[in-house]
């Protein structure tokens, strides 16, 4: 304990350790407290001879863990940099695909429309129901045209479209004209 900060600056040493003594043992009912003695000590006055040797190692153990910690770090420095310039070295080249052909609108014949995009073509029956924009104006069933590209909404039945939107105005992707 610190004597400035308690008070009991003009006590001697001894006199304030039985005090601080009496106080712990009468608040702790343990007269076997530690006592606060050995703590006041500087490090050094608290190393016997006895236990020099042992520090000693400690000391050494601490420098052996230190440069032991120091080369797994770079070792694991090492093994970080070869993994990842692995990784980017001698990438390979991608195909390069044609961007997606945009569904158009094949044929629109009676109650039914056909769409087809680059690989599948199907046919959805419209109901008095199907809602159809062209342009995002209402539209009916003539403005539909082939050629336009066009978004389908199916509803509950995968045959019918709930829904077609059409936009701009027919348009012709590598077909030649006759």
């Amino acid at each position: 304990m610190n004597k400035l900060n308690t008070g009991f600056t003009k006590l001697p040493d001894d006199v304030f350790d039985n005090k601080a003594q009496t106080i712990v043992a009468a608040l702790t009912g343990n007269t076997a407290f530690p006592t606060t003695k050995e703590s006041r000590l500087p490090v050094a006055t608290r190393i016997q001879l006895e236990n020099a040797a042992s520090f000693q190692r400690l000391v050494l153990l601490s420098k052996a863990v230190r440069k032991s910690l120091f080369a797994l770090c770079v070792v694991s420095a090492l093994i970080a940099i070869i993994t990842t310039t692995s990784a980017f070295a001698g990438s390979r080249k991608k195909k390069t695909t044609s961007p997606p052909q945009p569904t158009l609108i094949s044929n629109v014949s009676g109650n039914a429309i056909t769409v087809s995009d680059d690989k599948i073509t199907r046919t959805f029956v419209m109901t008095q129901f199907t809602e159809i924009n062209v342009n995002g104006q209402r539209a009916t069933v003539a403005d539909l045209k082939p050629g336009m590209v066009v978004n389908v909404t199916i509803g509950t039945d995968p045959t019918r479209a709930s829904r077609i939107n059409a936009n701009g105005a027919p348009v012709d992707h590598g077909k030649k004209k006759k």
